[in-house]
């Protein structure tokens, strides 16, 4: 084997190009070969002149490497030139496969994907012929594996990414790993995804123009996640690494990445500076048919009617292209624009359409990208009846999500709000997170119940159309999120399919009932302030006093038990934070005084004891006999 390809087969580009600076004469091949490593080492036009001088010199192989670098450099028309002046009949079987190699690129950057993975498999076929086949067969399984992933045949291009690892020198690992990354989100196979990104990133230095694209890919992973948040701020990460690398494509991609997260958020202007930049970098038909859905989802946001004739332009742009997977994308966020105009039966026509994208691949997992930038469309499929077509897509986005179900919290204690994975729910309704956290600590009660409760002062005709509202409005903003009737019981329960729900107040309760200076610290760690603050119903405030008179017992009994242990000045924190919460009671205004003491001296207790005694007389008009006695 000649020594420099020795090094190239090895991923040692730098020593490769050290052996080539040795020589004391270079042949046409070791000016070939030497600018391989330079390629590798992204010299590109350092590369493409070596390339140059090999072919010149008599080199003929040399003209498909410099055609890549024509390739690489964006120089299409050139990149042609020189792979079609090379003659394949008097080529190595080897050169031949390399040959297909970049002929199967070519076709793959003009946008024929489907054209470049028939030449591909001849190269891959090839390849295996060649006694040096095992060098460049990784190269090739990449390109298979990007090709079938654009296609949307993940589990194909996932089987020739294994199958080039196996034979990958260590830096074209990194990059295999990377793009099995995608496959295997795109499969919903999210935790082997994040494995793969993992050791790439751990290898990184060995390729470091592959951290943009790691960035982007974790940021798809979160996105199928749910996590818009840790997606968004991945997407920030790789179009900054992106621009200063100088890799447009992974730049574009990235801002595109931005903008659905912006969107989705309701950041309409963020989103239409992120696009333009995409619009700006987008080098190729995918990325400009990707812009097209973008702008659909922001006319969607705005409620525009011309969003509907945008999705359908990123469509058959894509259909002109021919990937089938966007197709599908496309389709939920026709649906949604369909909605969003009140158009339920047209929405449903483009989902039983994105349905038939699914099932023509061969599974959906890879349509929950989209469904989680657009909750309105995930929340009709939640809906549907079971043999319904679309409900498909719903258990598509369930076996996904109940692998790592998203995080929804109610926030109730010291202010009213839902948090789906950490972002804030927007809700119009002024009552819907009452009823949601009545149903939360009150499962499977009765309608009448829940009347007599919520809306005693209500006639039951209204109540109950508010009750409908309130169970429409929490469903459409959190897909997976239902308040269903029970027919059988007659009662109605919360149910979060693919959301981890959970409750301030009921973990409050959960602390103070394991009880204890642990459960105290952790009850009044979640107390930041009344029980819904805002709501005046006798549910309400009922819990509301309820809350405040289980941390004042709970507090008193570990003050006591802290006293008789004699460590006074943690009796002293849970006093002055217990006073915080109920600020009028008797008992704890008097340990925090009798606490200071043992902690502070008399002097200072007084001084506690008369800033005390000032709010009674301030609230109530007078100070009681014990707090009076203890300021003297």
């Amino acid at each position: 084997m000649h020594p420099i390809l020795a090094r190239i087969a090895a991923g040692a580009y730098a020593e490769g190009l050290t052996t080539f600076t040795a020589l004391q004469t270079s042949t046409p091949e070791d000016e070939r070969w030497a600018g391989v490593c330079l390629f590798n080492l992204q010299a590109l036009h350092q590369a493409r002149d070596m390339f140059l001088r090999a072919r010149a010199a008599g080199c003929e192989a040399a003209g498909i490497e410099l055609a890549t670098a024509y390739r690489q450099l964006g120089l299409m028309d050139l990149a042609r030139s020189a792979l079609t002046a090379v003659d394949a009949e008097r080529l190595s079987t080897f050169d031949r496969a390399l040959a297909l190699r970049e002929w199967g690129a070519q076709r793959y950057t003009a946008g024929d994907v489907t054209g470049a993975s028939e030449v591909l498999e001849r190269a891959w076929a090839i390849a295996h012929e060649a006694s040096l086949g095992w060098i460049i067969l990784p190269a090739i399984g990449h390109a298979l594996g990007v090709a079938y992933t654009d296609r949307g045949f993940d589990r194909q291009a996932v089987d020739y990414l294994t199958q080039a690892l196996a034979m990958a020198n260590p830096a074209r690992t990194v990059q295999l790993l990377a793009t099995r990354s995608l496959c295997r989100t795109y499969l919903g196979e999210l935790t082997e995804a994040e494995r793969d990104l993992d050791e790439a990133g751990a290898n990184q230095d060995l390729v470091p123009l592959v951290g943009p694209y790691l960035a982007y890919v974790a940021g798809v992973v979160q996105l199928m996640r749910g996590r818009l948040g840790a997606a968004e701020a991945r997407f920030d990460a790789a179009a900054t690494s992106a621009r200063t690398a100088r890799e447009p494509e992974t730049e574009a991609y990235a801002e595109l990445g931005r903008c659905a997260i912006a969107t989705a958020h309701g950041r309409l202007d963020e989103a239409r500076a992120f696009l333009a930049r995409a619009r700006h970098l987008a080098g190729n038909e995918r990325l400009q048919a990707l812009t097209l859905l973008r702008e659909c989802a922001i006319l969607t946001r705005q409620g525009r009617a011309t969003s509907v004739k945008a999705g359908e332009a990123a469509a058959a742009a894509f259909e002109r292209i021919g990937l089938l997977r966007e197709q599908g994308w496309c389709r939920l966020h026709v649906a949604a624009a369909h909605l969003g105009a009140g158009r339920d039966r047209a929405a449903m026509r483009a989902l039983s359409e994105a349905a038939g994208v699914r099932h023509a691949l061969g599974g959906g997992a890879w349509l929950v990208r989209e469904l989680r930038l657009v909750p309105a469309v995930a929340s009709l499929l939640a809906r549907l009846d079971e043999d319904e077509y679309p409900r498909v897509l719903y258990r598509d986005l369930r076996r996904v999500s109940d692998a790592e179900p998203v995080p929804l919290e109610l926030r109730t204690l010291g202010s009213a709000e839902l948090r789906l994975d950490g972002r804030r729910v927007r809700l119009d309704l002024r009552r819907s997170l009452e009823v949601l956290a009545y149903l939360i600590t009150n499962p499977d009660t009765t309608l009448d119940q829940l009347l007599l409760d919520l809306f005693p002062d209500s006639d039951a005709p209204r109540a109950r159309s508010y009750l409908h509202q309130v169970r429409y409005e929490l469903a459409r903003a959190v897909p997976g999120l239902s308040i269903p009737f029970r027919q059988h019981e007659r009662t109605y329960r919360v149910r979060s399919e693919g959301l981890d729900l959970d409750a301030d107040v009921s973990r409050l309760w959960r602390a103070v009932t394991a009880g204890g200076e642990s459960g105290l610290a952790e009850a009044l760690r979640l107390y930041r302030g009344p029980f819904l603050p805002d709501a005046d119903s006798e549910w309400a405030s009922h819990v509301r006093e309820e809350v405040v008179w289980s941390l004042r017992r709970l507090g008193v009994a570990v003050i006591q038990e802290l006293r008789a242990r004699g460590d006074h000045r943690r009796r002293l924190e849970l006093a002055d934070e217990l006073v915080e919460v109920d600020p009028l009671d008797e008992t704890l205004n008097e340990q925090l005084v009798r606490a200071t003491r043992a902690v502070a001296g008399e002097a200072t207790a007084r001084t506690v004891a008369e800033r005390l005694s000032r709010r009674f007389e301030r609230e109530l008009g007078e100070v009681p006999p014990r707090l009076e006695r203890l300021r003297r």
